[in-house]
């Protein structure tokens, strides 16, 4: 069967981009132009030309994200502040299915491997999204939307290699079933080499991941259609992790295993009832194992959510659903992490009511909504948002909100054990950082305002500002009472250094994104985001409490520059130039990053490429975790190659 190809989006105009419908700001489908938040759309075009080989790198492309690669497996993603190797309050899901893990608030970026080739999109959301979305869409929200079946029909091939990347393989199949059904069904392969520590010597921490899967569509009539999808996966590497111990040199770096494995199988059903209705019914399985002589778990998720759209007159549109959630897990505990009770389940119940409503049609909307969750750990919240959006022209709109989020405790926060530093002395003290049964949530109160525009056909801009004040946020200490432990031996103290709702803390800043066509067939994009942070610990703790979020933990000042050129003969040739500015408190210095890459297409189901990243310098440090366990690695130079036939 012949391939059905997706239009070039990078030869349509820019008048076209801005009206990608998206769905996740609003649970329904709203023009990009038209939504009362910080929204920015990767399209495929634009993850196909950027030359990266995992979600993670394709998030670089968006401005107001920080994405800091650990490793060779990990990298610390977050926006609006607040990164880290797990960062709490970004909320991420495939498809709708949530890939937050609440064992330790955040997500595993090393399982995260999708076939980029199927990504119909990528929704970023900067700011709260928790009226829809629920907690942990604190300071984000990042939807990846994969192809429906339909428009991945015959096969694909792609395979490639470099220096950095040793090699990765895609095989993709699709076909029809019967007149109303159709299906794909891929495998892929990555090889990801070790990185370099500070020195240059090889860290021997590569990292190799196995993922197969299958989706199918069906036109079940003329208002039901369903949705089935399901993947399995399974890796392993060896990490180097900085494990604690009570003798000299009192901290090891050791390369230790690591596999892991899972999968899941999503099913969706919608229906559009007689006068425009809409419903949703979606339910979905997943199960997570990952194993480490220093950590392991084995997580079950099953989750309900259903939703309803309607129409009341001619101003109000209505979304509203529930959700219920359970999640059963089982910690197998090391003497340098640990998780109790070893076995738990969370339940989680939320609904959601929003109405949007059109106090002068098409011109000036108001939007008021709020999510209500009731979980096992912090009770009941409420997480209500105020939006207003009023278009000043065509082609121009601005727009405010006010939003509180609230971040629920994770396993890990209310009774996790794990050694962060040892005081030397005849008998050793470990400093133990705790897990605190009483930990409760934090929260956030986030003020918003933007300005969306097309000025010309060929030119966007979109400038948002936030001012998030954060309230019982997380933090380390102050020091407990210690104990003597004698076993296993040797002989030391334990200094216990307990999670707790230890400060207030804001953060404000800018993000602009724009985009030029000067010439048909010539993109250029630029990006600037600039962000302060402060806290305040109760002065009683000050001395001994370990703060989450300082001045210089994330990046004031962020700049990208992109060009996405098409030259004559299906040559493309695409350029990336980032600037990060640096991390005082890990002591990684600003850095700047050019990618390049060359495209071209002899047939027009062939496409081959080649690139290099990070050319200006030999190697640079882009996030150092300030926690010991896990250690981090240098982002050399690097070159790569690809291939892709569709038949």
């Amino acid at each position: 069967m012949a391939a059905q190809q997706k239009p070039n989006l990078a030869e349509l105009d820019i008048e076209d981009l801005m009206k990608i419908e998206v769905t996740s700001a609003a649970k329904k489908e709203q023009k990009l132009q038209m939504i009362p938040a910080a929204v920015y759309v990767i399209t495929p075009e634009e993850i196909r030309r950027s030359g990266a080989t995992s979600v993670a790198e394709v998030l670089r492309l968006v401005p107001g994200v920080e994405v800091a690669r650990v490793n060779s497996e990990t990298w610390a993603i977050s926006i609006r502040g607040f990164n880290s190797w797990y960062s709490n309050k970004l909320l991420v899901m495939v498809d709708g299915r949530s890939v937050y893990l609440p064992t330790f608030s955040g997500v595993s970026w090393w399982s995260q491997d999708l076939v980029l080739e199927d990504i119909e999109r990528i929704e970023v959301i900067r700011g709260p999204g928790a009226s829809l979305w629920g907690s942990n869409a604190v300071n984000g929200v990042i939807n990846i939307i994969t192809k429906s079946s339909a428009d991945t029909q015959g096969g694909m091939f792609s395979a490639g290699g470099g220096n950095e990347d040793h090699g990765s393989g895609v095989g993709r199949y699709g076909s029809r079933v019967g007149s109303k059904g159709t299906y794909r069904v891929f495998a892929k392969y990555i090889d990801r080499g070790s990185y370099v520590d500070s020195t240059g010597a090889d860290m021997h921490n590569g990292w190799g991941l196995s993922h197969g899967g299958f989706r199918s569509d069906w036109a079940v009539s003329d208002r039901d259609s369903l949705t089935i999808s399901g993947d399995i996966y399974s890796g392993n590497g060896a990490p180097v992790f900085g494990v604690v111990i009570p003798q000299p040199p009192f901290q090891q770096d050791l390369n230790l295993p690591r596999n892991i494995d899972g999968g899941n199988v999503l099913l969706r059903w919608q229906r559009t009832w007689a006068g425009g209705s809409r419903s949703t019914l979606q339910a979905y399985y997943d199960r997570a194992h990952e194993f480490s002589p220093v950590y392991g778990m084995t997580q079950h998720t099953f989750d309900l959510d259903a939703q309803y759209q309607w129409r009341m007159g001619r101003r109000h549109e209505f979304v509203s659903g529930f959700d219920f959630r359970v999640l059963s897990e089982r910690s197998q505990n090391s003497l340098s992490l640990a998780v109790r009770p070893q076995d738990q389940t969370f339940r989680l119940f939320s609904g959601f009511l929003q109405d949007e409503i059109a106090i002068i049609p098409n011109h000036l909307k108001l939007t008021l909504g709020s999510k209500f969750e009731s979980n096992d750990f912090s009770g009941i919240d409420a997480q209500p948002t105020v939006r207003v959006l009023w278009m000043l022209k065509p082609q121009h709109t601005v727009w405010t909100a006010v939003s509180r989020a609230v971040r629920t405790p994770s396993f890990s926060d209310r009774g996790s054990e794990m050694p962060v530093a040892v005081l030397p002395g005849p008998v050793p003290t470990i400093i133990t950082s705790m897990g605190n049964p009483e930990f409760r949530s934090e929260d956030l109160l986030a003020y918003e305002a933007g300005y969306r525009a097309q000025p010309t056909t060929s030119t966007t801009i979109d400038v948002a500002a936030f001012y998030n004040i954060y309230h019982h946020v997380q933090g380390a200490g102050p020091l407990g009472v210690p104990w003597l432990e004698t076993e296993p031996p040797p002989v030391r103290v334990i200094a216990p250094m307990p999670t707790n709702n230890l400060f207030d803390a804001k953060n404000y800043g800018v993000e602009v994104c724009t985009s030029y066509a000067p010439v048909h067939g010539w993109k250029l994009y630029a990006g600037y985001t600039w962000l302060k942070s402060s806290s305040h610990v109760d002065p009683a703790y000050a001395a001994t409490a370990f703060v989450m979020m300082a001045p210089g933990e994330n990046p004031v000042h962020q700049l990208q520059f992109r060009s996405l050129l098409s030259l004559p003969h299906a040559v493309e040739f695409d350029n990336f130039l980032y600037y990060v500015s640096r991390l005082p408190v890990q002591s990684v210095r600003a850095y700047v990053r050019w990618d390049v890459r060359f495209g071209w297409h002899p047939r027009s189901n062939l496409e081959l490429s080649v690139g290099g990243q990070n050319l200006l310098s030999d190697r640079h440090t882009e996030f150092s975790p300030l926690i010991p366990l896990l250690s981090d690695g240098q982002v050399s130079r690097s070159i790569y190659g690809k291939l892709t036939w569709r038949f």
